[in-house]
């Protein structure tokens, strides 16, 4: 590595974005720190076909002293990265996508921070959306409340995925990007730092400004239709970054089993893989995951905010291949183990669809976890205990990695009634009964969530109350 002769070497690959990276360029151009004293722009010419390259040439005709222009033939981001890094001069590396921006304060604060807490070799920005994505949130935006260091022994959630958003010390640069993989590379070369010092800077005081094209033409657009995106990324991130853990430091630790998570939640629920890997394709792709998961603990996939409980099962099954003996029932919640899979308050939704002086007829559906050949519902009325049968007719299916999950099961029933009579729901799971469950009633209902009461006719009225229907002797 050449003497530092600036305090940050921007990195950026170039290929088919003459109609962007002249705006780039001039997000840096105009940083507060001072672009002509202060920072280096290495661009690195991929075999781009198009015009890239004359826009690219103008700049560096401005800026002979700040911009290095290379050329090579078409490689992939990561080998543009990897010959960029070759000509770094400053003290502190990003790697900048060459249809991205960042607003004009972010190298004078990125600056400020590392030169105060010498003890890290990383700061990250917030992401905030532009173009097509504009106003959106990025589920990983919560980190930035304050700028801070964050440890990541404790806050293993922090996790940090992006190596475009990072300022990192060229110093603490290890190895290469790798080049058999065309998704999570950066995450591969930017948690092999983080696992030097287990911790890191977050500054939410500026931001990465990162384009949603319009046209759908990104990298990250493409990538849920691709192949590579299911079946490398898990040999050659996920597997590859548990291999280092185990051999350079004996463990994985908490944050790195978040970040392998983290991501592999997108492709558990993914609904695209019915077009894009074929069955024995899909059922190596389910071993691959499953030997991912035995290096995560089940608390990390419990942890996951935007997996919904039916994936966080299914990422069970997937691991264990059997979990309902480990399921059982504790007032409205299952539980595997001692974590809650499911909170049942709100989960059956009931129907009175049709009443009169001696039968109710009641229909509705309940959530369920897929084991549910373990797990019934039960409803009694006066005393006696009677097993719900669900109709075939399923609802609200969605497409997983293994099967199609039936979400939610339609049920209905007649029961004669007469005056005192109750009605109420649980659950059995492994033979283990709930208490009573809690219950919704939908528009069909002739009771609701606020009133619930009314008359059937002269002699009886019907209301619930304590988690049970009651039918009354009407009072006048």
């Amino acid at each position: 590595m050449k003497k530092e002769k600036f305090k940050f070497s921007v990195i950026i690959p170039i290929y088919n974005v003459e109609d962007y990276i002249g705006e780039t360029l001039d997000s840096l151009i105009a940083q507060t720190i001072g672009f002509e004293e202060n920072m280096q722009v290495i661009l690195v010419n991929d075999g781009s076909p198009d015009n890239s390259e004359k826009v690219c040439l103008e700049y560096k005709e401005k800026y002979p002293k700040n911009i290095t222009y290379i050329k090579k033939e078409n490689g992939g981001v990561s080998s543009a990265r990897n010959e960029g890094m070759k000509h770094i001069e400053g003290k502190y590396v990003n790697f900048l996508d060459s249809d991205d921006l960042w607003e004009e304060n972010a190298f004078e604060v990125a600056y400020n921070f590392l030169e105060e807490n010498e003890d890290i070799d990383l700061v990250s920005a917030k992401i905030k959306f532009f173009g097509a994505r504009e106003g959106v949130n990025h589920p990983l935006n919560f980190k930035y409340v304050e700028d801070r260091v964050v440890d990541l022994d404790e806050d293993y959630n922090y996790i940090q995925m992006s190596s475009v958003t990072a300022f990192i010390r060229a110093s603490a640069l290890k190895g290469e990007f790798s080049t058999k993989l065309k998704y999570a590379e950066d995450s591969l070369f930017i948690n092999k730092i983080l696992l030097e010092k287990k911790k890191y800077g977050v500054i939410g005081s500026t931001h990465y400004l990162y384009r949603k094209r319009e046209d759908g033409s990104s990298a990250l657009d493409n990538s849920l239709k691709n192949k590579n995106y299911y079946l490398n990324v898990i040999e050659y991130f996920h597997k590859e970054l548990i291999s280092y853990c185990n051999e350079n430091y004996g463990e994985v630790p908490k944050f790195i089993q978040f970040t392998m998570m983290y991501d592999l939640q997108w492709k558990v629920k993914s609904k695209l893989l019915e077009g894009v890997l074929t069955e024995e394709e899909k059922e190596e792709f389910k071993i691959k995951i499953k030997e991912v998961l035995q290096s995560i603990d089940d608390q990390i996939i419990f942890d996951q905010k935007q997996l919904n409980n039916e994936f966080k099962e299914e990422a069970l099954l997937l691991k264990y291949g059997e979990i309902s003996n480990r399921l059982k029932v504790d007032d409205s919640r299952i539980y595997f183990d001692d974590t809650i899979l499911y909170s049942l308050k709100k989960r059956i939704v009931i129907s009175i669809l049709e009443t009169n002086e001696n039968v109710i007829t009641l229909a509705g559906y309940l959530n369920i976890p897929l084991s549910q050949e373990k797990v019934e519902l039960i409803y009694n009325i006066d005393g006696e205990d009677k097993k719900v049968s669900f109709d075939k007719l399923d609802f609200g299916q969605f497409h997983s990695i293994d099967k199609k999950i039936h979400r939610v099961r339609y049920f209905s029933f007649k029961e004669k009634i007469k005056n005192n009579s109750n009605i109420y729901f649980k659950l059995k799971v492994n033979g283990e009964e709930s208490d009573k469950l809690p219950l919704r009633f939908n528009y069909l209902a002739k009771l609701n969530n606020s009133y619930r009461l009314y008359y059937l006719n002269e002699n009886k009225m019907i209301k619930y109350k304590k988690k049970t229907i009651i039918v009354e002797k009407a009072t006048k």
